[in-house]
């Protein structure tokens, strides 16, 4: 019997034997399933979505930043705020006087009759300092007097009719006279090469814009207007006009009805790859003496002022600035019908379309015609 037990615990320790784990071996066994990789999970670790808004990105602005000051003649950007007075030239402008000298570096031109059918010029400058020769500087008439009132211009002329001179005196104005100022000789010179060429002495009367600072800072003229200046000009290139498209602009300066009174016209041509105007008188190119090319202009700018003749003042011309009128602006190939208005001496000129939306110019320089009532103007 105990033989019987014996020999079965022996199997039972056997079957225990075969059973037990073997050392490296898991104590269960899973079936093994293929997978492929593409689907395996990542080991990276996953970012959960966040809840936080964000920030859109920032674009770089498209556009150049709108300059702080403008220069108050042209429009053009300005680094700082223009308290400078700016200065009105007197130029001669018959054939026999031809090329007029500086007149690329001026702002504005004035053409405007005087006596005799001819036409003179003036140039205003905001800035003068860096103008090498100006010239040939003409007399003082009382209308250019008036108009560069409007500006708070400091005037400068080569001589005058008396009724300029007493007019200048009346207003206590800033001017620089060139043929009977007190310092003439210095700071005015009769350019000898035009003598030598055979100019007549009258069309040689020149200066600089550095002598004419310093002239006007001899006769104790007053150089800033504080706070600023404006002229009542307003620029702006993304306003064009529409009105009619014209590529010629032809002025006739006359004072009467006659066709044949007609005596001195400037043609003015459009050039639309420059953006410029061009002008053409005494039949030649409108250029700069100093750097012989031709003068362009962004603006054309005609205004028609009630005009008469002086008899008892050697024919001299009485054209008045004041009040209303109308006129002429044309600017990128196009034409508009004007009005203008001026309420007194020191105020500037107002300029309006038609329906009195106030008139908008492109940034550049600009020429000026003022014309009597009965001149013709044409377009094609």
């Amino acid at each position: 019997m105990k033989q019987s037990v014996s020999i079965f615990l022996l199997i039972c320790l056997l079957l225990c034997a075969c059973t037990a784990p073997q050392p490296g071996t898991p104590e269960t066994s899973e079936p093994t399933i293929a997978t492929d990789p593409s689907t395996e999970p990542s080991s990276e670790p996953v970012t959960e979505p966040s809840s936080e808004p964000t920030e859109p990105p920032t674009e770089t602005p498209t556009t150049e930043p709108v300059p702080l000051y403008t220069n108050p003649l042209t429009g053009e950007s300005m680094e700082s705020l223009s308290e400078n007075r700016p200065y009105a030239v007197m130029l001669n402008n018959m054939k026999a006087a031809m090329p007029q000298h500086g007149v690329s570096q001026a702002d504005i031109i004035y053409e405007i009759l005087v006596e005799g059918g001819i036409t003179r010029c003036m140039a205003l400058y905001s800035d003068i300092q860096n103008v090498s020769a100006i010239g040939g500087v003409r007399s003082a008439r009382k209308y250019f007097v008036d108009i560069a009132q409007s500006y708070d211009a400091i005037y400068v002329h080569g001589g005058g009719s008396d009724e300029a001179y007493a007019y200048m005196k009346t207003l206590k104005c800033d001017h620089v006279d060139g043929v009977m100022g007190p310092y003439e000789s210095t700071y005015f010179y009769r350019d000898q090469d035009r003598l030598n060429q055979g100019y007549n002495k009258v069309h040689c009367l020149f200066t600089t814009g550095p002598n004419i600072i310093a002239y006007a800072g001899k006769m104790k003229a007053t150089f800033t207007r504080p706070g600023g200046v404006s002229y009542g000009f307003q620029f702006d290139d993304d306003k064009l006009i529409v009105g009619q498209a014209t590529d010629k602009i032809v002025v006739k300066f006359h004072t009467s009805s006659k066709p044949n009174s007609s005596t001195k016209s400037t043609t003015l041509t459009y050039d639309a790859s420059s953006n410029q105007y061009y002008a053409y008188q005494h039949g030649q190119d409108y250029i700069d003496g100093n750097t012989r090319e031709a003068v362009a202009f962004r603006n054309i700018l005609i205004l028609r002022a009630d005009t008469s003749i002086q008899p008892e003042n050697n024919l001299l011309l009485t054209i008045n600035t004041f009040g209303s009128g109308t006129g002429y602006f044309a600017c990128n190939g196009q034409m508009i019908p004007i009005k203008w208005s001026r309420a007194g001496l020191n105020d500037p000129f107002v300029y309006t379309l038609e329906n009195g939306t106030p008139l908008t110019f492109g940034v550049g320089t600009t020429y000026i015609a003022v014309v009597p009532q009965k001149s013709t103007v044409e377009f094609q």
